[in-house]
């Protein structure tokens, strides 16, 4: 390198510095003395030994000089140099001073030997040696003896002692030096390596990858890279190195002109950027990556460092996360139509309950020949259809009781078929292969799910003829089935209803969102949007799966899966179709709703009861206390101001517990099993309800014998 080749073999500038100005100023003493001791005392008519002092003094002057003017390694060189022309030349003009030129020779020996290093020294040893040989053997006939000889002799002795005793302390001084500074490189070569080997260590074990890539041109290339790559990408980075189109190779198509702006213009981006790599497997990896530009000294770019964190499975469970919060948000507002269900229940139960009612008294009013028949049960069948929608929605809301009894599915899907044929159009060919098929399930809610596959079914072939399928059969489950279903099923036997029509099927878009409450295929008017989604949450219910099978122009078929059952189901007794009369019974009714009330008290009156009818509960209870042998049954709805039904029918109960009792109520779920267990002979009719319906419960607790 440059650098080292400035630099004085074996020494530093400093100790070389020191060595010169010791010398220097030995040398010009030693001249400037000589040229006055010589002429005045020695020799006086030597005028050869003044002009070698004055070389000495001069040459010595110059050299200090250039010692000022910090050029060490010019005087250094000169002063060498000059001491063995100035001592040859000594040695041959006069005569054979020998001592003198040889402790002359070892000093300037032992200073070539620093200034020019070891090898050097010792080649100008050997060169002096020879030549003082050659010298004092032509000199030493002609050399004068005597005193003045010996004085000279032991003077430049002297001299030539101080200089290497100077020398010595230099060099021991500078070799202590050497040692110290051997040490401190050696422990700064030691830590160095400790802090390259810590922190390799640190970008090895990092899980990140941290990367410099050469940006002097494009395609950019890879100048480090930690083993984290293979992890991500499978590659070692051995393989970058020596492949230099790799790094661009592992950058997607598509990332690949993210780095153009930063090599034409030097533009960094101010937060991290996505980038995507090719794995070796083809597996696309997406990479969060961060950057720090690298200049030279003229501001260019030349290199970008920085690190790359593989975000892939982050990201994937940030989707995760945004679909969970997105069915967090619908089932939120599902819960929110269960909330407005049960609250508008009451009240809308009420009204229907007064509007059938009515309707029940106008019809028994009325002929059964009048022409007003016709009309009125146009309204009853309305109401009814209300009433369905009523206990859709609670259904859909998990408000409503579900009873689950076994059952045989054929039977329950027959009584659901029934009914749908009296009002499908005659375009739509029915058919049917309903095998045995026993489920624990909940009729009305089997009914439900028949009914509203089946709508859909028609409604998707009411501009065309078409037929509709339905089955039901006794299948088993294989796992790969299993998993196609919502929700995904047990393997196993089951008890399958299919619905298959030959409509217009649908799309893949449309079948992704098919279950989703509110969502609708149908003009504004035809549909609510909630029969499948009241089918998915039944079927859920029961244990049960459903899948579909569709496309466009290729119908759809819906599959209903219910755990098959093994127990036969147990044969019921026969209720009542019909009401009984009553006979002279007291019956006390309690409602605050005005309508229901009134109609309530009509009805049993028609039917031959006494009845009496309260709006306020508190006002009841005290007629219950004052004439508790008169009241022979009493009917109160469940929900009222100041005192709840069922509080009624405790408070009574404690008094009057041979007192029978009809609890009305448009929410079963809303009466604890518990609580009307402890209750003596009380029946809940819900909401809304029919005069006969309101008889037979009536009629039921009536005629059931009081525990003694």
């Amino acid at each position: 390198m440059p650098a080292q080749r400035e630099t004085i073999p074996q020494v530093n500038r400093d100790i070389t510095r020191r060595l010169a100005l010791v010398i220097g100023r030995a040398v010009l003493f030693f001249g400037s003395t000589g040229a006055v001791f010589f002429p005045l005392f020695v020799d006086p008519g030597n005028i050869n030994r003044v002009i070698v002092c004055l070389f000495l003094a001069a040459f010595a002057s110059m050299c200090l000089w250039l010692v000022q003017k910090n050029l060490v390694d010019l005087a250094a060189k000169i002063q060498a140099f000059g001491l063995l022309g100035a001592i040859c030349l000594g040695g041959f003009i006069n005569g054979g001073i020998e001592a003198p030129i040889i402790a002359s020779c070892t000093t300037l020996v032992g200073f070539c030997t620093l200034v020019f290093g070891l090898r050097s020294g010792l080649a100008c040893a050997a060169a002096c040696f020879v030549l003082f040989a050659v010298l004092l053997a032509c000199v030493e006939p002609t050399t004068p003896p005597g005193a003045l000889r010996a004085t000279s002799t032991a003077f430049i002795t002297l001299v030539n002692a101080l200089l290497l005793w100077e020398t010595t302390k230099i060099l021991k001084g500078s070799a202590e030096d050497a040692r110290k500074e051997a040490d401190r490189r050696a422990q700064t070569e030691t830590a160095l390596r400790e802090s390259e080997e810590r922190f390799r260590r640190l970008a090895d074990n990092a899980p990140d990858v941290i990367f410099r890539y050469r940006f002097e041109s494009l395609p950019v290339r890879c100048d480090y890279i930690n083993v984290a790559i293979e992890r991500i990408l499978g590659y070692r980075p051995e393989e970058f190195y020596a492949d230099s189109d790799l790094s661009r190779k592992v950058i997607h198509a598509d990332d690949q002109a993210f780095f153009r702006p930063m090599f034409e213009a030097g533009q960094m981006p101010s937060s991290a950027s996505a980038i995507r790599w090719i794995a070796r497997d083809g597996a696309i990896i997406l990479t969060e990556q961060r950057f720090v530009p690298v200049h030279d000294a003229d501001g260019r770019l030349i290199a970008i460092e920085g690190i790359a964190r593989d975000v892939t499975a982050a990201r994937a469970e940030s989707e995760r996360l945004r679909a969970l919060e997105k069915q967090l948000y619908e089932a939120q507002k599902v819960d929110g139509i269960g909330t407005l269900a049960g609250g508008i229940a009451h009240d809308f139960n009420n009204i229907l309950t007064g509007i059938l009612g009515y309707n029940e008294l106008a019809t028994t009013a009325l002929p059964p020949t009048s022409a007003a028949q016709a009309y009125l049960e146009e309204v009853r069948k309305a109401s009814m259809r209300a009433r369905d929608l009523v206990a859709q929605i609670l259904g859909f809301s998990r408000r409503n009781e579900s009873r689950r009894v076994s059952l045989n599915l054929s039977d329950a899907v027959g009584d659901a078929l029934r009914f749908m044929r009296a009002t499908t159009p005659t375009t739509i060919k029915f058919e049917n292969q309903l095998k045995p098929g026993y489920v624990i399930a909940d009729p009305t809610q089997i009914h439900q799910v028949v009914l509203n596959l089946c709508t859909n079914a028609v409604q998707a072939m009411a501009d065309r003829p078409g037929t509709l399928s339905v089955s039901v059969e006794t299948v088993t489950v294989d796992q790969a089935q299993a998993n196609t279903t919502k929700p995904r099923l047990v393997p196993g036997r089951h008890v399958c209803l299919t619905v298959r029509d030959t409509g217009p099927g649908m799309d893949e878009a449309t079948t992704r969102r098919i279950f989703e409450a509110y969502f609708t295929t149908k003009q504004a008017g035809e549909g609510t949007g909630l029969g499948l989604a009241v089918v998915l949450g039944i079927v859920t219910a029961h244990h049960g799966g459903i899948s579909l099978k569709t496309a466009p122009e290729a119908g759809a078929t819906f599959s209903v899966f219910f755990p098959f059952q093994t127990d036969r189901p147990v044969t019921q007794p026969p209720f009542p179709s019909a009401p009984r009369r009553g006979g002279r019974e007291t019956i006390l009714v309690v409602d605050d709703e005005e309508t229901v009330g009134t109609f309530s008290a009509l009805r049993l009156r028609q039917m031959g009861y006494v009845v009496v009818v309260f709006s306020d509960p508190q006002l009841a209870l005290e007629e219950l206390r004052a004439k508790p042998g008169q009241i022979d049954a009493i009917i109160t709805d469940l929900t009222m101001p100041g005192l709840t039904g069922l509080e009624l029918l405790w408070e009574m109960q404690s008094f009057a517990p041979e007192i029978p009792g009809v609890l009305i109520t448009g929410n079963r779920n809303a009466v604890p099993a518990s609580q009307l267990a402890e209750l003596q002979r009380v029946v809940i009719v819900a909401k809304p309800f029919t005069g006969d319906e309101l008889s037979i419960a009536l009629r039921k607790v009536l005629d059931t014998q009081h525990p003694t």
